[in-house]
């Protein structure tokens, strides 16, 4: 490790900064393969399952032990990774559909299993799943299990009590209540069709001819569905939602059809882009996008967003990665987006530290002048202070 003597020195000066940013950014490299996205996300954001549905391979992802790969399966586009992040949903070739708990790679099967099944959904806690098959879409609990619908579907989630099922099955979507069975959405082409974690909201996109929807539903105590508003959007598809349904990721089109071009639907804000979805609370992914980022989970706290990026690196590299932004933590010194405060961060500052001034914005790098931790202008001893302390812990809060 470099730790110079003149950082522990630096610690004795009483200089008071700001942060250099808001929220805590990572850059995760991706597992091997070309079209990986980030599927869901458990509850407190600590767990993230990777997909490569092409391959019929999927990871998870570990805050505190990185990758670990699961079993070559059919997994759910989303919906299948339980709140904790121990339980995950899918279909294999010849098994059928399964439940795994992932610490134990043990699994668990529904009493009518096929093996043409598969699990399309997890309930948040993990005791309720949907899955499909060629006998019809079924939800199954412990050793009991429901018909909900009589035909295979592509899709499904699930609310907390598993007393509201979302059903995605291109053009016979519907929703299917405890107390009011299986009701009909009326649209056009849906991938999936998204539910609070209450049961109360429901939300889809709707893919109709050359122009596309965000259609909303709401659900009463007596379990029958109400069509809400209708908002046209132009976008190709449809990434993660929150749990309360508040927000959704939108995947642009770039088509000159009339409509917004975002890259994520809020509750009481509307369409934006993924930096206007951080600005309010400072925080970025620094970097060249030369493509907006695509979102794909969102915790529980709607405090932490994950997803895939196309970027330049620092070395001038064109690159793609899981970007992982949380909004409530904050990390003085951490330059290379990893969550630690080491020896490469040691690195980018000692360069930035020795030319003292940032370089006009219109001549800095596409990651900005972050050394400048109390954004002064200037990369000078006050800034020095700030990493050294962050440096002499390594690890971010």
């Amino acid at each position: 490790m470099i730790h110079a003597s003149a950082l522990n020195l630096c610690l004795g000066t009483a200089i008071v900064c700001a942060s250099s940013h808001a929220g805590l950014t990572r850059y995760i490299d991706l597992p091997p393969g070309v079209y990986q996205y980030v599927s869901g996300m458990s509850a407190d954001g600590s767990t993230l399952i990777v997909i490569y549905p092409y391959l019929s391979a999927a990871w998870l992802w570990r805050d505190s032990a990185g990758y670990v790969s699961l079993p070559n399966a059919t997994y759910p586009r989303h919906g299948g990774l339980s709140r904790d992040g121990s339980m995950v949903v899918g279909g294999k070739e010849g098994q059928g559909a399964f439940r795994l708990h992932v610490e134990s790679m043990q699994y668990d099967y529904p009493p009518s299993n096929s093996p043409d099944a598969r699990a399309i959904a997890i309930s948040p806690d993990g005791a309720t799943v949907l899955y499909t098959s060629d006998a019809g879409t079924f939800l199954w609990q412990g050793a009991s299990e429901i018909r909900v619908m009589d035909t295979r579907t592509e899709s499904g989630r699930i609310s907390d009590d598993g007393r509201v099922v979302g059903i995605g099955a291109g053009y016979s979507s519907a929703l299917w209540t405890q107390e009011a069975g299986l009701q009909q959405l009326n649209t056009g082409y849906v991938r999936e069709v998204f539910v609070s974690s209450d049961g109360t909201n429901a939300m889809a996109l709707d893919e109709y001819g050359r122009r596309s929807q965000l259609r909303f539903w709401q659900v009463l105590g007596n379990g029958t569905v109400i069509a809400g508003d209708r908002l046209d959007v132009d976008v190709v598809g449809v990434g993660g939602a929150s749990p309360d349904c508040s927000i959704i990721g939108i995947y642009p089109s770039y088509n000159p059809y009339p409509g917004p071009q975002a890259s994520f639907w809020r509750r009481g804000y509307g369409f934006g882009t993924i930096t206007d979805l951080f600005a309010p609370d400072g925080a970025a992914l620094p970097g060249l996008l030369y493509s907006e980022p695509w979102l794909g989970a969102i915790s529980a706290s709607n405090r932490i967003f994950a997803g895939t990026a196309d970027f330049v690196t620092r070395a001038g590299e064109y690159t793609r990665k899981i970007w992982l932004v949380d909004l409530d933590r904050s990390c003085p010194g951490e330059l290379t987006f990893d969550a630690l405060v080491d020896d490469d961060d040691f690195v980018v500052f000692a360069a930035a530290y020795s030319t003292y001034a940032c370089p006009a914005p219109e001549d800095e790098s596409p990651f900005g002048c972050d050394a400048d931790l109390d954004h002064s202008g200037f990369v000078d001893d006050a800034d020095f202070v700030i990493f050294a302390q962050a440096y002499d812990t390594m690890l971010c809060p």
